[in-house]
């Protein structure tokens, strides 16, 4: 990439910063259906904190975090609603490590 906007710095430097930003959004997206989880196993407040490391492991739990935890967890969607996008993500997600033939599909593929 740099060879490519190499005359032109300015432009490699706000491609770099887009996509740092996408890495640090996925980033918090990522902890927060973690935390969103570990929550939900009753896990110790104290411990979570730590794990997290974060005082407040709340903040990152958001409903797109909720939303892609359900997905990954296969939870239907309730009555008269319609699937977010990132339940839809999570479950299409859950669906590509499960294989209905009955054999080992994932570690076919690693």
């Amino acid at each position: 990439m740099a060879q490519q906007y190499g005359d032109h710095p300015s432009e490699w430097h706000r491609l770099v910063l887009y996509a740092l930003t996408d890495a640090l959004a996925y980033n918090f997206l990522m902890v927060g259906v973690l935390v969103g989880y570990l929550q939900e196993q009753e896990v110790d407040a104290d411990l979570l904190c730590r794990h997290a490391q974060s005082p407040d492991p709340d903040r990152y739990v958001t409903p797109k975090a909720l939303d892609l935890l359900a997905g990954l967890m296969g939870r239907p969607v309730n009555e008269g609603e319609q699937e977010t996008t990132w339940q839809f993500i999570g479950r299409q997600i859950a669906e590509c490590g499960v294989d209905r033939s009955g054999g080992d599909e994932l570690a076919a593929r690693g």
